[in-house]
């Protein structure tokens, strides 16, 4: 979470977009929950909850999701959060570790300023 309040510090606009799980009833709440018990109460209003990210629009998604498919072409670049049942994925920029967020985020974001 120090990677989420540095990012907003360093000026992002940072949110979180999250797929409930359909069969578990209280996941969202659950979701929102663990926000606010690591953040605090302000960020529960940065969560985007959705069954497809693809509609959320952004300039970089970090997903440890090695395939994100929808309804729409997607306006965000996937950055991949490494994790060993994603490491297939290699075409996608990969974030390793979360102190490493800087130097895999800004060309992506400068980039999408292009």
């Amino acid at each position: 979470m120090e990677a989420v309040l540095a990012m907003e510090e360093a000026g992002l606009n940072v949110f979180f977009c999250s797929t409930p799980f359909a069969t578990h009833a209280t996941c969202a709440s659950e979701k929102l929950a663990s926000i606010e018990e690591h953040l605090g109460r302000r960020w529960v209003n940065r969560v985007i909850l959705t069954h497809d990210k693809t509609l959320v629009r952004g300039d970089v998604l970090i997903d440890d999701k090695p395939g994100i498919t929808g309804n729409m072409t997607p306006s965000w670049t996937h950055l991949v959060f490494d994790q060993s049942y994603n490491r297939s994925l290699t075409e996608a920029p990969r974030l390793r570790e979360w102190k490493d967020w800087e130097a895999a985020l800004y060309p992506l974001l400068e980039m999408a300023a292009a």
